[in-house]
Formats: C-alpha cells, structure tokens, sequence
C-alpha cells in the first residue's frame, strides 16, 4: 500500500521538509495516486501535489462540503468544528472528513468524495405548470378607454 519509511528515505524525490514525510494514497477512478508530503500537510494540498482533483469552493476555509474525503485506511487528527459542523456526526463515524482541514499526520489511504448528492432538491414532476391550470387566469386588472 504505501511506502515504508526506508524506502521513502532511499527515493531521491523525497523532498525532507521536516522531520518526517508521510505517504499520502488516493484511491481514484483512474486507480491509486501516491504522494510524499511532510508530516503536517493537509489533505486537500498532498491531493494537488497528486494531481487529485477535488473541488474545493469555500477557498479553504471548511466553511463548505465540496472537499469531503473518506480515510480508507491510516491516523488521521480529530475532527475539526468545520468537520463537524458540515459533516455531521453520522459521516464523521464513517470516517469522512474536509480534505482543507485534516492534516497528515501518518501514512493514509483517501478516497475523494464528490459533495453529498442533492437527490432531496431534484424537481420530482417536470410537468409545466401551465399544463396544470384548469380555467382562465383572472389577474383582476381591467382595461378602461377614457
């Protein structure tokens, strides 16, 4: 899965920024992506160094749920208030979190998560509502010539 830290140390490409690099794995569509990012990065940024795409539409701030990630696998910090304020205690159990507030902390395996979808807002009937009206319309306004 990921890279043991000798082999991370014996990589030429290992930037050591810190103390540590931690080895951050996204598991996408297109298969795994692998980054090594110093011990501290947040998610959302290790996923740009990967080439990840994940939208990200509040600029960081955790103020949205475009960025939603699943930890597959590894340690990550707790929550944050953003987690918990836009995910809810149900996802966070799940181990979903924003990739602009969780930080590196040790190896992982991440998957990205498209922002919840809106299934609750979609249009049910897409009938136009003229088709519904039975009867003429009366808007109360009359037409008088002086």
């Amino acid at each position: 899965m990921g890279l043991t830290t000798d082999q991370r140390n014996a990589d030429p490409d290992v930037v050591e920024l810190g103390s540590e690099t931690i080895c951050v794995s996204f598991q996408t569509r297109d298969g795994m992506a692998e980054v090594n990012v110093p011990k501290g990065t947040s998610i959302l940024d290790a996923a740009l160094q990967a080439k990840v795409d994940i939208e990200t539409t509040c600029g960081k701030r955790g103020t949205c749920r475009s960025c939603r990630i699943k930890v597959l696998s590894g340690q990550v910090p707790p929550e944050t208030q953003q987690d918990r304020q836009q995910l809810g205690t149900e996802e966070l159990q799940e181990r979903f979190r924003l990739s602009c507030q969780t930080k590196a902390i040790a190896d992982c395996t991440i998957v990205p998560s498209p922002p919840k979808s809106e299934a609750g807002l979609k249009v049910l009937n897409a009938e136009p509502a003229r088709d519904k009206l039975r009867g003429p319309i009366s808007s109360g306004v009359e037409k008088h010539l002086v």
